[in-house]
């Protein structure tokens, strides 16, 4: 248990420090998954190890990635519509999406 939580916690500060630090919203995206992936492997984890009869980790994992792909949906549509606005073909387009 103690290496799936030390990974999950490896994870986490690494998704946190993208989030933080990055100002491109493709790098902020790629450290929130980051984020969602420690949070999965915790609530898969728990499950496992203190309540194994339960599946309410795997739900809960389940929901996290189902969000995970809705949020990449959601980012990757802003993105192509930045840069159909832009009419740029170049991929310097995608540094105006910086904050």
């Amino acid at each position: 248990m103690f290496y799936y939580i030390t990974l999950s916690v490896v994870l986490f500060t690494i998704g946190l420090y993208g989030v933080v630090t990055r100002r491109n919203m493709i790098s902020i995206l790629v450290a929130s998954i980051l984020l969602f992936s420690a949070a999965s492997i915790n609530f898969v984890t728990f499950n496992n190890f203190v309540v194994a009869d339960g599946h309410s980790g795997e739900l809960l994992a389940l929901i996290i990635t189902t969000l995970t792909i809705v949020q990449i949906t959601t980012v990757v549509t802003i993105v192509l519509l930045v840069i159909k606005k832009n009419k740029k073909d170049e991929n310097d387009s995608i540094s105006v999406i910086e904050w």
